[in-house]
């Protein structure tokens, strides 16, 4: 059966409060985040190794969890080392084995100065993409086995690209460069 999953800063589902998570089976709603241990909202959300994941801006104080999250047995767990307070996941998909992320990353975390753009966890911890943009990432898809971005910036990898380009094995590529 097909199951719709969806994320977002939803208020009240089903006389439930679920602002992180739910799926929906055609049928009836199953909250699998409750709001009420969360703050903030949830922007994306995708499957990578049978587990979901999902980003956005929230937080849960008790687990000290920022930003990004993966759903298993009806509660969030923190992914790798965590994103520390200062983060927005705004675009989420798997490419080349890894899930990538993009948005919005205080630099520390990667050992990089000032603000990175694009990131990807590998199944262990979270690594800084070897390709860069000069600002923030908020959607992502794969196609014919290349990851496509766009967003608010106008270069990536130093090359001018106004807000649309596309990665794959060989290297980064702009796709609109007038």
């Amino acid at each position: 059966a097909d199951v719709l999953y969806g994320t977002g800063g939803y208020s009240i589902i089903n006389g439930d409060t679920s602002d992180l998570a739910f799926k929906y089976d055609g049928n009836e709603v199953e909250v699998l985040v409750d709001y009420r241990d969360i703050t903030g909202r949830a922007n994306c959300l995708a499957f990578y190794h049978d587990t979901l994941f999902v980003g956005g801006r929230f937080w849960e104080n008790q687990s000290d969890i920022n930003h990004l999250a993966s759903i298993y047995d009806r509660d969030i767990h923190q992914v790798g080392q965590g994103l520390g307070i200062d983060a927005n996941v705004e675009a989420m998909v798997v490419y080349d084995g890894k899930l990538w992320l993009g948005g919005i990353f205080h630099g520390e975390y990667f050992g990089s100065s000032g603000y990175v753009y694009l990131i990807y966890y590998d199944g262990q911890s979270l690594h800084l993409a070897p390709h860069q943009t000069n600002g923030r990432v908020v959607s992502m898809e794969v196609y014919e086995n290349e990851l496509y971005l766009a967003g608010w910036f106008s270069e990536i990898d130093g090359m001018e690209s106004h807000g649309v380009a596309k990665l794959n094995q060989f290297g980064s590529f702009v796709l609109n460069p007038d």
